[in-house]
Formats: C-alpha cells, structure tokens, sequence
C-alpha cells in the first residue's frame, strides 16, 4: 500500500465496458489497447466528495490501494492522485 502523501499521476482514459473487468491477457498489435493487460488491483469505490472540475476525495478498499485518497485536476486528462489517510 501507498503510504501517506504518496503521489501518482492518473490520466483519462475512454470509458470500458464492465464485461471487460476480469479481462487479462494480450491484445493484438494493430487493435485498441493493444499490448499486455493485468489487473492491478480490485476492490470498492465511495465517492466522498466530488467537484469534477477541481478534485474528487474517495475511499479505496482494495488489495493494494486502501484508503482515503484524493484526485487534483491538473488540465483536462490529467490527475494527480494522493493519499491522504489510512
């Protein structure tokens, strides 16, 4: 797990189907996403509060990534994601 104050950066992506989930495998040179793909992590979401165009403060509770964190917008596809607490 992250620990308190770490920074990653979150870029927008389209959105995907939930038929695509548990998706892991290789998608072929010349298609949409192509490469490797491997889920990262899994587990629920709560919104605590949202200002889409400023940030978003959520709880994560997953494998990896547990925790308050908050989302910084930065320009138009770009985030900053930071934990905040336990």
């Amino acid at each position: 797990m992250p620990p308190i104050g770490e920074k990653r950066l979150a870029v927008y992506t389209e959105p995907h189907s939930m038929e695509w989930k548990n998706f892991e495998g290789k998608i072929p040179e010349g298609e949409y996403g192509a490469g490797e793909v491997e889920i990262y992590d899994k587990g629920n979401l709560e919104i605590i509060e949202e200002k889409p165009s400023e940030k978003i403060i959520f709880i994560l509770n997953g494998k990896r990534y547990d925790g308050k964190y908050s989302l910084i917008r930065l320009d138009k596809e770009k985030w900053l994601m930071i934990k905040s607490a336990k």
